[in-house]
């Protein structure tokens, strides 16, 4: 009997079929149900922008807040403390001469300019001593800011970590100066 023999031949191409048709189906299948991630064109986002609040605390007396107003304050990429370090290092020669404090402001004005021509960031501060540093990316940077005045000059070169949370708040103040020199 030859019929069946044929069905059961029928049988076993049609569940050949079957699974070949689901081993061939199964990932077209599976990626309609799922969507595939598309190559965009598009630069991957930066993180999210912070922002850094700068208070200088001098001390308590009028001409210590006087000193603390309009001071200009940088924010610096981190590799520059060293080239910013080197423009003190020339002040010796003068402070061999006319002292420490006049040495100190020969400097300071061409270590601001370093740090002007290296930041990522510029502010002055208002008649309180602060000011806010908005949309700065998270990460490692150098602050750098400083004072003269008829009593003393100073900078301060402090690095400083931005996070992500709301604000990171930093104050300057004596007791973090990097170097503080009294006027004669």
């Amino acid at each position: 009997m030859k019929v069946p023999l044929m069905r059961e031949e029928c049988m076993k191409h049609f569940a050949a079929f079957i699974i070949f048709a689901a081993v061939i189906l199964m990932p077209v299948l599976s990626s309609a149900a799922v969507p595939a991630p598309t190559v965009s064109d598009k630069p991957a986002k930066p993180p999210a922008a912070a922002s850094l609040e700068v208070v200088i605390r001098l001390d308590s007396t009028t001409a210590a807040k006087n000193r603390a107003y309009n001071l200009q304050v940088f924010v610096c990429r981190q590799e520059v403390i060293e080239e910013i370090r080197s423009v003190r290092k020339t002040g010796s020669i003068i402070a061999q001469q006319s002292g420490p404090y006049q040495a100190l402001l020969s400097d300071l004005p061409f270590m601001a300019g370093r740090a002007a021509k290296a930041s990522v960031a510029e502010m002055t501060t208002d008649q309180k001593g602060h000011c806010t540093f908005t949309n700065v990316q998270p990460g490692s940077y150098i602050l750098f800011a400083s004072y003269h005045d008829s009593t003393g000059a100073g900078y301060w070169m402090l690095p400083i970590i931005v996070t992500q949370k709301k604000k990171t708040r930093i104050t300057l103040s004596r007791t973090n100066i990097t170097e503080h020199v009294q006027s004669k």
